[in-house]
Parts: C-alpha cells; structure tokens; sequence
C-alpha cells in the first residue's frame, strides 16, 4: 500500500461490478494501521481506497493547521474515487476515522451499503477530557491552530502487530475539530440507512463503555450491531485480538454487500 502525492492510496483496483472500501485511518495515525483491514478487502476483491489524511505523515505542526473541513474533503475525495467503479460502498474507520465512515455513510446513503467502526470516539472516558474538548470545539480557528499537545498515554509496542506509526502527541486544536465532525454527524445519525458493526475494547483507555447506549440513543431506527473486543485495545485494527475484528468485518461485509 502506497501513500500517493495527493494523500491518498489506492490499494487495488477491481473491476466495475466489484464493490469499494473506504477505509480511514485514526487521528495522528497513518494508513499503516488498517493495513489488515485493506488486505481483508483485496482478498475478497474490493477496490480498496485509503486515504493519508491531511496533516497526518508529516509533522505535529501541520496537524495542528489543519481544518476540519480538510478531512471531509479528504473523505468525500475517497468516495469520488468509488464511484465510477462501483455503486456498492463499505466505508471503515479506526476511531477518529469511524466518524468520518459515518459522514460518508450519511452523504451517499443510496451508495453505502454498510459502515464499520471501530473505536469510535463517540463519548470519552473521561468526563473532564470531554467537558474540555467540547468546550474547545466552539473556539475559531485561528485559536485552535495555536493550541498546544499533551503526551500520548505510554503503551509498548510489543501490545500491538506492528510498531505504530503514529505522531506519540495529541493536538488539543485537531481532537477539537474531531469532536466539531462528531457533533456534526451526530445531529444527523438519525438519516442513517444503513447497517452499523461498532466494534470496542470495553477497558478502552480513551472510550466510554456507554458509547453503545449513546449511538442508541441518536440513532433509534439505525441498525446498530455491536460487539466487545476485550483486551483488543483502543487500536483495534493493530491490536492483539484483530483476526477477531478482521473476522467480524468479514461476516458484516458478506452479510450486507
């Protein structure tokens, strides 16, 4: 898999009848970490896209500039890569990625056929990091872009399939303009068509075990289908238990495209 200049990969191509996979990547991580989800996809014949998205793979700073706006682009970009191979779609993400599944699940609803999401940041654990965050999300930009990081919570790497390869600090502007998408896609859960598979580590270190009660809730008509991963980490696609993911991803995909 091959990052293009245009921050977006395209992992294989199929032919017009196949279906596609949109498949996103989580917040300071590279396409890298679905690289088993990708490879899911090629060996059940999907064309596969994966974007990089903007200011991810290139320094703190930059992801600090970028807008919020730039990863919808990012994702509508994937989706129109789709669309003169295939009316069939799965959009997948990993954490922050799964908010952006979600939007593009919303914006072509006649299209997708399904969504995965896994670990998505739908409410924190912590209650003071999501008073905060949200607070944050309503400043403009140009102060956002001025805000500082925080240390990510030390892991070994021997937890996870691979090495990460992931900037080991968080943005407090990027994860503001990852809630400002949540809370965007949030409003409008309740236009979903199509079939959710929401996947998480209950003793995930960032997620609430409320999330499922929480998507219930904004989305009362939407078919929601999830599963605990536990011990699987936050990571769930890099994790230890991710045959069990890849298997469920599997058993969804076959079962609604």
């Amino acid at each position: 898999m091959n990052d293009a200049e245009n921050n977006s990969s395209v992992a294989s191509r199929a032919p017009d009848d196949h279906p596609a996979a949109l498949i996103f990547h989580g917040m300071t991580g590279t396409p890298d970490e679905v690289r088993d989800v990708v490879e899911l996809f090629n060996d059940k014949g999907f064309l596969t896209i994966v974007p990089r998205l903007s200011g991810h793979g290139v320094s703190l700073d930059e992801l600090k500039r970028t807008r919020a706006s730039a990863w919808l682009v990012d994702a509508e970009r994937a989706l129109a890569q789709a669309k003169p191979q295939s009316q069939r779609v799965v959009t997948v993400g990993q954490s922050f990625g799964a908010l952006l599944s979600l939007y593009i699940a919303l914006t072509a609803p006649a299209q997708v056929r399904g969504a995965v999401l896994l670990s998505p940041p739908i409410r924190f654990r912590s209650k003071q990091r999501e008073l905060l965050l949200a607070t944050l999300s309503y400043l403009p930009d140009a102060i956002l872009d001025r805000l500082g990081t925080v240390a990510k919570q030390a892991r070994p790497d021997a937890q996870f399939r691979r090495p990460r390869d992931a900037f080991d600090r968080h943005s407090l502007g990027a994860a503001a303009r990852l809630v400002q998408i949540r809370r965007n896609v949030m409003r409008r859960l309740s236009e979903l068509r199509c079939p959710l598979l929401v996947l998480q580590d209950p003793q995930d270190h960032h997620l609430s075990p409320e999330l499922p009660a929480v998507l219930r809730t904004f989305g009362r008509k939407v078919d929601i289908r999830h599963s605990w991963i536990s011990g699987g980490l936050h990571e769930l696609a890099l994790g230890p238990r991710c045959q069990e993911v890849l298997e469920k991803i599997n058993q969804f995909v076959d079962e609604v495209c």
